[in-house]
């Protein structure tokens, strides 16, 4: 006798001479498989609009890298992209995700302060290993932020933007004339890398 979730279907006159009540059957045993083999559905942290990151997904490096660079290549910034795909590939949904990235993205004022790849790489970190109360423990994520950023500042010798770009800070002009290169040139292979370091921090 099959039985799903509880349900026993046995084979009655009803279901046995009647094609449209089989069809229906099957259609409902096949939705509710799907259902159990999809994955869990993240729980809503009260009042925030955000969901707790308590299911790691099935993540694939080079999944996650090219989901980057086609959010990149859609118009996004570097920190709203890396916050983007990776709440996407850890089965995030959020409204507040990818805008609450948008001011981080280039440096955040004048390419000054850290790079926007690396802050949404930390921020994507948060999501899945970040705490829910004040006595939840850091450590799971802010050791793999350390490791991050220590990563970054070891490749690029910096962790600013402005820094990373190799750009005068005082000539910004030169660097809205030149976006379009940078972005291409600089900022996309960046992003890859970011992408593939962060991967493996929250794999």
């Amino acid at each position: 006798m099959p039985s799903v979730d509880g349900l026993f279907l046995t084979k009655t006159p009803h279901n046995r001479h009647n094609p449209v009540l089989g069809r229906w059957i099957k259609t409902f045993i096949s939705d509710i498989m799907k259902r159990k083999k999809a994955p869990q559905k993240l729980r809503v942290i009260q009042n925030t609009g955000v969901y707790d990151m308590n299911y790691a997904g099935e993540l694939g490096k080079d999944e996650a890298i090219d989901r980057c660079t086609k959010h990149f290549n859609e118009g996004y910034n570097c920190c709203e992209t890396m916050l983007l795909s990776f709440g996407e590939l850890l089965g995030v949904e959020s409204e507040v995700i990818p805008k609450i990235a948008t001011p981080f993205g280039g440096g955040i004022y004048n390419r000054k302060h850290m790079c926007g790849a690396l802050s949404g790489a930390v921020m994507a970190i948060g999501l899945k290993y970040g705490r829910n109360t004040p006595g939840g423990k850091r450590e799971p994520s802010s050791e793999r932020a350390a490791r991050l950023v220590e990563k970054f500042t070891e490749k690029y010798e910096s962790a600013n933007c402005i820094g990373v770009l190799g750009y005068d800070p005082n000539d910004l002009e030169k660097i809205k004339r030149d976006k379009d290169k940078i972005r291409a040139n600089i900022c996309s292979p960046l992003i890859r890398q970011v992408a593939e370091w962060l991967w493996d921090e929250i794999k």
